[in-house]
């Protein structure tokens, strides 16, 4: 059985970490649950260099699980201006 923690992230328009699996020496596997709670902006993800036109795209309103391994860190990136995102972390 997991652990599972949540937190709320700013994202903003250089990429921002969303979640960062190497700090306080991760050796497990974390699933990450994402809500983008923008009404009409959409998130983008993805690695250290993220971009609006090349990253993962959450739609507003819309949510995504991603599974990150040791090591990896999850950035994310706004068009203009800034949106929070919610996340739900399990750790295994």
């Amino acid at each position: 059985m997991g652990v599972v923690t949540q937190a709320r992230k700013t994202i903003g328009t250089t990429p921002t970490i969303i979640y960062d699996n190497t700090a306080l020496g991760a050796t497990g596997q974390v699933r990450l649950k994402i809500k983008n709670k923008a009404a009409a902006v959409a998130v983008f993800v993805g690695g250290s260099n993220v971009a609006t036109t090349t990253g993962y795209e959450i739609i507003a309103n819309d949510r995504e699980t991603f599974e990150l391994n040791p090591g990896d860190i999850l950035y994310g990136i706004v068009a203009a201006a800034t949106e929070v995102v919610h996340t739900l972390i399990q750790r295994y």
